[in-house]
C-alpha cells in the first residue's frame, strides 16, 4: 500500500525531485532527506525519528507529511503500515 519495500536505490529518487529546495544538498530539506534515506537504508527508526524531531523544531511539518512520515517510521520499526486515521496525535507519535 504505502511502500512495498524501503530499500529504494537513491538513484531512483532523482527523477522525482520537483521542488528545487530539496535539490540543494546544503538546504535543511536536502539534509533532512539525506538523513531519512540513510536511516531507512539502515532500518534505523530512532535516527529517522530524531531527524524529524530536530527538523520539526524549526519548521513545522504539515499534516500530510506527518501522516506519510509516520507510516514510514512504523515500517522501519517493524510495525508495518497500518490503516489511516485522522491527524490527531500523529505528530507526537512521529517523533
Amino acid at each position: 500500500m504505502f511502500l512495498s519495500h524501503m530499500s529504494v536505490p537513491t538513484s531512483s529518487l532523482t527523477p522525482y525531485t520537483l521542488d528545487n529546495t530539496h535539490a540543494n544538498p546544503g538546504a535543511r530539506e536536502g539534509k533532512l532527506l539525506d538523513v531519512l534515506i540513510k536511516a531507512s537504508q539502515n532500518s534505523d527508526a530512532d535516527a529517522f525519528a530524531d531527524a524529524l524531531y530536530n527538523y520539526n523544531q524549526i519548521s513545522a511539518l504539515d499534516g500530510w507529511k506527518v501522516s506519510v512520515l509516520k507510516r514510514a517510521k512504523e515500517h522501519l520499526s517493524g510495525g508495518g503500515v497500518g490503516g489511516g486515521g485522522g491527524d490527531e496525535g500523529e505528530e507526537s507519535s512521529l517523533m
